[in-house]
């Protein structure tokens, strides 16, 4: 952290990004959940986790991103030996719920924080904005509708992504995505599940 820092202050062209399992898992958890929490780069320890947050809310580190990399279940990650495991895990779908039970009702990230690391900060970046990552007048009506207050547990057979495990497998989230919408249009539910239809997906190229 403190060498983006440096080159931030520097006014070196970097741009940093994080995810949800770097900010909640441990070595220890690591030896807890095998190969499950295997991933590249691997997670590290509670000083990190806490230098992380840090960077966070000190805006040195720009996004919230999901490395989301899943695996087939259980194929790849079944080897007693885990080096000969996939290094990867699905975190799209969790994202949002593990940033605000772990994030903001802990105290950590505010909520108009975490709509920018994971929405206006990178739309920002890449020359999308204001038409991604904001909500005004002539914008793509991009939108996800969260149940803050709705507690539930992770499920992973009834993940989205092929991958069906999770690193929080049976735990309890405060903090549910109901609806997402694309362009103006629902292209998710939660009791309806995906949606949208194929091809209705844009390529967007970057401003950079």
């Amino acid at each position: 952290m403190e060498v983006i820092r440096w080159a931030k202050k520097h006014k070196l062209d970097v741009t940093t990004e994080t995810c949800p399992h770097y900010l909640i898992f441990t070595v220890a958890d690591l030896k807890i959940l095998g190969s499950i929490l295997k991933t590249s780069p691997p997670v590290r320890y509670e000083e990190d986790i806490d230098a992380l947050w840090t960077g966070l809310k000190d805006g040195s580190i720009d996004f919230i991103a999901t490395d989301h990399a899943a695996g087939k279940f259980p194929e790849e990650k079944s080897s007693s030996n885990i080096w000969d495991n996939y290094a990867g895990i699905p975190g799209t779908q969790l994202a949002v719920p593990l940033m605000i039970t772990y994030g903001y009702y802990k105290g950590k990230v505010r909520l108009e924080e975490i709509q920018k690391l994971m929405s206006e900060n990178a739309a920002r970046r890449y020359g999308l904005y204001p038409d991604k990552g904001s909500i005004a007048l002539g914008a793509d009506a991009d939108l996800t509708i969260v149940n803050l207050n709705e507690k539930w547990f992770v499920d992973p057979s009834k993940l989205e992504s092929k991958g069906k495990y999770s690193v929080v497998a049976g735990k309890e989230m405060v903090g549910k995505v109901s609806k997402t919408i694309l362009r103006g249009k629902l292209i998710y539910d939660e009791k309806a599940g995906i949606t949208g239809e194929k091809g209705y997906g844009n390529f967007i190229k970057s401003n950079l």
